[in-house]
């Protein structure tokens, strides 16, 4: 649970920030697909490096 949690905290983060600087979310969505396999491929690696 804390895990998704992570998740969840991360990417409102990551999207968060990137609106507050100014960027255009036009941008994100289209290239939604490889942020999420990056993004979220980062997550999952370090919660499974983590945990055993």
């Amino acid at each position: 649970m804390i895990g998704m949690i992570g998740i969840v905290v991360t990417f409102a983060m990551v999207f968060g920030g990137y609106i507050m600087a100014g960027g255009k979310l036009g941008v994100i969505l289209h290239s939604l697909p490889f942020e999420l396999m990056m993004i979220g491929g980062a997550a999952i690696g370090s919660f499974l490096l983590s945990n055993e």
